[in-house]
């Protein structure tokens, strides 16, 4: 995964010195910081990566989108399952697991 996709070194800057402001007497190690950045930055290109590839579902039309009280929800499209299943053999068959990338 390439990170510079998902955050700026500004971003990294900036969410660095936050954390310090937020606990001024805090303390901590190269690693320490390198540790919590690392998870923060995988969370965040996680819910992208995921957005990314829920947009494509839907566009492509392989999910549904529907609205459940005030919350997004997303169903298999009926009419599409043997494309979908085509499409995730071919991505494991290629190695990757990500047919639609």
């Amino acid at each position: 995964m390439n990170h510079s996709d998902c955050i700026t070194q500004e971003e990294t800057t900036r969410s660095i010195l936050k954390f310090f402001l937020q606990a001024p007497e805090q303390v901590e190690s190269f690693v320490g910081i390198a540790r919590w950045r690392l998870l923060e930055e995988e969370v965040k290109c996680s819910v992208k990566r995921t957005e990314e590839g829920l947009q494509w579902l839907v566009t492509k039309g392989f999910l549904l989108p529907a609205t459940v009280g005030s919350r997004p929800v997303y169903k298999l499209n009926p009419e599409k399952l043997e494309e979908a299943k085509r499409l995730v053999g071919a991505g494991e068959e290629e190695g990757t697991g990500e047919g639609a990338q």
